[in-house]
C-alpha cells in the first residue's frame, strides 16, 4: 500500500530511489537567480509577524509556515530535480554464473525426487531454459563449474557432480580473475551451500565490492536434512608436551541418528592417530564428547576430528 502511494506521488517505487542519485537539472545561473528570489521572498513571509487584528500569534506563525513551505516546494521544482539511474547496456556487460559441481549436488532431496544436479541442468542447460534466455537478452553470460576452483564451461551439460571439495572463496576469486578485463554486472552463485574450505569469504567479497560487482546466491536443495551429523566445535589445549596426552572436548549434534554408535576419528596431518566409538545424543541436542590423544610428534600439528 505504501509503495503504491509512493509511486503514485513520485512516479517510482522507493527501491528505485535507493539505487539512484538525486540531481538537479537547472543551470547554475538559473539556480542562483532562484536562490536570490527565495531570499527576497523572505520579507513577504515575515509580514505575517507584523499583521495585527483578530488573528493570534499562533495563527500568524502557522500561515507563515505554510507560505514558506509553498515557496520552498516551488523553488525545489524550479531546480528541476532528476533521478539518475545506472543501467547496463544490452550485450555490453558480462554475468558469470558459477554452478556447484560437487557430489552433494547428486542428493535427491526435493519433493519431486529429482537430484539437485538434474534441477540445475534443466534450469540452466536445457533448450527451454527461460532463466538463461532472460539473462542472455541483457548480458553476455559465461558459465563456470566449480569445486576446489572454477573453470569455464560451454553449457551445463559439461557438469559431472563428482568432486569432493567445495571452495566457494577460491571459485569466486577464479571467476573474478577470468572476468577482470571485461565489464561485469554481477556473479550468480548456484550452490547447495556446502563449503569445506575452512576459509572465510570476506576477502573475495570485499574485492568484488571494490569493483561494484554484486554476488547473487541461488540456493539449491533443502535447508535441513532429515539425517545429519555435525561436529560443531572442538575445545582443546593450545600446547602439550611431546609424548603427552591431549584432552579435547568434541561437541556433536545430529538429527535422525539418536542413540546410534559411530566412530570418531582423530587425524594428524591426514594420518589416523586415534579412534573411539561414541553414542550420538538426542535429535537437536549438542553433546560434548571427551577425547584423549597421545601426541607423539613434536612441532606444530594440525588435528582433524571427523565422523566417517
Amino acid at each position: 500500500m505504501f509503495e503504491a502511494l509512493f509511486a503514485f506521488l513520485f512516479k517510482y517505487r522507493p527501491a528505485v530511489f535507493q539505487k539512484g542519485d538525486l540531481a538537479f537539472g537547472a543551470p547554475g545561473s538559473v539556480m542562483l537567480l532562484l536562490a536570490a528570489a527565495a531570499i527576497l521572498g523572505i520579507p513577504a513571509v515575515l509580514t505575517y509577524a507584523r499583521v495585527r487584528g483578530r488573528s493570534s500569534r499562533r495563527d500568524r506563525w502557522l500561515l507563515g509556515a505554510f507560505r514558506a513551505a509553498a515557496m520552498l516546494l516551488l523553488l525545489f521544482c524550479l531546480f528541476r530535480p532528476m533521478l539518475l539511474l545506472s543501467a547496463a547496456v544490452p550485450q555490453r556487460n558480462w554475468v558469470g554464473v558459477l554452478i556447484d559441481d560437487t557430489r552433494s549436488m547428486r542428493i535427491a532431496d526435493g519433493d519431486s525426487g529429482r537430484a539437485r544436479g538434474d534441477f540445475v541442468r534443466h534450469a540452466l542447460g536445457g533448450p527451454d531454459s527461460t532463466l538463461l534466455a532472460a539473462l542472455a537478452k541483457r548480458f553476455r553470460v559465461r558459465l563456470y563449474r566449480f569445486s576446489s576452483t572454477a573453470e569455464s564451461v560451454p553449457d551445463a551439460v559439461a557438469l559431472h557432480f563428482a568432486s569432493d571439495e567445495t571452495r566457494l572463496g577460491d571459485a569466486i576469486e577464479r571467476a573474478r580473475e577470468d572476468l577482470q578485463s571485461v565489464p561485469v554486472s554481477g556473479l550468480v552463485l548456484v550452490t547447495d551451500g556446502a563449503d569445506n574450505s575452512h576459509a572465510v569469504l570476506q576477502d573475495e567479497l570485499l574485492s568484488l565490492r571494490a569493483r561494484s560487482v554484486p554476488v547473487f546466491t541461488v540456493g539449491v536443495g533443502r535447508e535441513r536434512f532429515d539425517h545429519d551429523i555435525e561436529l560443531t566445535r572442538v575445545s582443546a589445549a593450545a600446547a602439550v608436551l611431546e609424548g603427552g596426552a591431549l584432552d579435547a572436548q568434541v561437541f556433536v549434534r545430529q538429527r535422525g541418528y539418536a542413540g546410534r554408535r559411530v566412530p570418531l576419528v582423530v587425524e594428524d596431518d591426514g594420518a589416523e592417530i586415534a579412534r573411539q566409538e561414541i553414542a550420538l545424543p538426542a535429535d537437536g541436542d549438542v553433546a560434548p564428547v571427551p577425547v584423549r590423544v597421545t601426541m607423539r610428534r613434536a612441532g606444530a600439528r594440525t588435528l582433524t576430528f571427523r565422523i566417517p
